[in-house]
């Protein structure tokens, strides 16, 4: 694990692989756990039966504190995936998620339904 690094250069590519919001390295290989099947836990089916993950739901597992960090991590994932010749409206489908803002109101935030492949873009995505 790196030491922790200045906020302007976090999720900077570095020879082992993406530094999170959180100061974490990240590998292309392999997803990080934050305990047994946390990963596993978190997926979801939809009315046809694919399986897919929450992007709001999966953001503190991959440790980013912040969504408008994580969402610029799947916009470059989202690009490389794209790069790589593959359809990413296959992989990163747009969706809403409804949160409590307090005193019970809810409203609708963005959110975006991963597949098992698109949850692995945002530890492989270039750039920073």
């Amino acid at each position: 694990m790196t030491a922790l690094c200045p906020r302007r250069y976090r999720r900077r590519l570095n020879p082992v692989g993406v530094i999170n919001d959180q100061g974490i390295e990240m590998s292309d290989k392999s997803l990080p756990s934050l305990g047994a099947g946390s990963f596993e836990a978190l997926k979801k089916t939809n009315r046809h039966g694919a399986e897919y993950w929450s992007a709001r739901d999966l953001q503190p597992t991959l440790g980013y504190s912040q969504w408008r960090r994580f969402e610029q991590a799947i916009e470059r994932a989202v690009t490389s995936c794209k790069q790589s010749g593959n359809n990413a409206d296959h992989h990163f489908a747009g969706a809403g998620k409804m949160i409590e803002v307090g005193k019970g109101c809810v409203r609708e935030v963005p959110d975006y339904h991963l597949s098992r492949f698109a949850c692995h873009r945002p530890t492989a995505a270039p750039g920073s």
